[in-house]
């Protein structure tokens, strides 16, 4: 999951702001595919482990609570990356994006999740 999220850190993009202009877009769009890839290869794993982890009554709940999360963080890191591109350009808002986004591996690649080797099962007991 660390890995996909460093991947997923879109320096792709970084590099595309800052290579000469021809080369610009093949390297947006190489970039892409494997930013979808890690992308899935993080969300499989941990839709996995969340479903997994969560009771089954609680999980409709869990699921659209960590929705409404993920909408308000890309609406509110639009806002500052429209905000961060007025300000200090377009090149700077990208490079902030790209330190963001990987700074959000932090958590993954610092917890237990390193050394799990099979989806964990529930803590909590179900009522018979």
């Amino acid at each position: 999951m660390g890995a996909g999220l460093v991947v997923l850190g879109q320096s792709g993009t970084l590099i595309a702001a800052y290579a000469p202009r021809q080369y610009a877009f093949a390297i947006l769009m190489a970039f892409s595919v494997v930013v979808g890839f890690s992308l899935m290869v993080y969300n499989v794993n941990q839709q996995s482990i969340r479903q997994a982890v969560t009771p089954d009554r609680m999980l409709g709940r869990v699921q659209s609570g960590v929705f409404v999360l993920v909408a308000a963080a890309q609406v509110v890191g639009s806002l500052l990356g429209g905000a961060i591109g007025q300000v200090a350009g377009l090149r700077t808002a990208i490079a902030v994006g790209v330190v963001i986004t990987l700074s959000s591996a932090l958590p993954s690649i610092f917890s237990p999740l390193r050394t799990l080797r099979g989806v964990p099962k529930s803590q909590v007991e179900e009522p018979c």
